[in-house]
């Protein structure tokens, strides 16, 4: 797992060894300013800097348990702020919606835990599913996306716990979300190892991406969707051409 703060000042890491890095991206040091030991293996981090707030950092374990770092202060100890068991298993995904920190984990639970201050050890709601979510994508002010082994991505209005839409069309787990906001596009990878390209308003499938094995990641930026495989590659599309579904260049990794 990775993330980074907003302006990019710092990234971190996050691994099965247990261990998170802190690394200062303004540094030519290849060393991390900082290892944060969480109690397990990290599935899954999140790095929130929202205007007029202090930054925090989540981390999500394969023990079910979210820890909230102290980051203000990266150099003092002690530095977790507070721990919770958020899930029975592993912690698949965790996301940040307004003041409400949301978890998606094994145990086919997706959980809403008042963040405002402190971190709340009881989810003010529980979602429970028939089967596991592995990503939650929040989208604000309301929109929650959720996608999992139902091989759907539910839209979610919180506010009014409504799922407004379901995006179909995977045949294995739904295992990562992105939404481009300025084309109205969603994006979805899964197991099968096919990014999903839907509008967003309708739920429309509109073009497929298909990668050599399980996608593990994907990321938007500048245009561009990058896909990384477990076949070692990583693919670059250009989503700016119209039709097109052919990588514009491939990585190995």
């Amino acid at each position: 797992s990775t993330s980074n703060t907003t302006k990019l000042t710092y990234l971190v890491s996050g691994s099965a060894d247990t261990q998170i890095r802190i690394w200062n991206l303004s540094s030519t040091s290849p060393e991390p300013i900082q290892i944060l030991q969480h109690n397990s293996g990290v599935r899954s981090l999140l790095a929130t800097n929202s205007t007029g707030t202090s930054p925090r950092l989540f981390s999500g374990g394969l023990d079910g348990t979210i820890i909230e770092w102290n980051i203000t202060t990266l150099l003092n100890q002690p530095p977790i702020l507070q721990t919770i068991s958020a899930h029975n298993d592993l912690v698949y995904s965790i996301t940040m919606l307004n003041s409400t920190l949301i978890s998606a984990g094994y145990d086919k639970m997706v959980k809403l835990f008042d963040v405002s201050n402190p971190l709340s050890v009881i989810p003010r709601k529980t979602m429970q599913y028939s089967t596991t979510m592995e990503v939650v994508y929040a989208l604000p002010p309301t929109t929650l996306y959720v996608g999992g082994d139902d091989l759907t991505v539910s839209q979610w209005d919180i506010s009014k716990d409504l799922v407004e839409r379901k995006y179909s069309g995977a045949t294995r787990s739904v295992i990562n979300v992105a939404v481009d906001t300025i084309n109205g596009l969603l994006y979805s990878s899964s197991l099968d190892g096919v990014v999903r390209e839907y509008d967003a308003a309708s739920g429309s499938l509109r073009r497929t991406f298909v990668g050599n094995g399980t996608i593990l990641t994907m990321v938007l930026a500048s245009g561009k969707l990058y896909s990384a495989g477990s076949d070692g590659m990583i693919r670059e599309w250009d989503l700016g051409t119209v039709n097109s579904t052919t990588p514009r260049r491939v990585f190995v990794h």
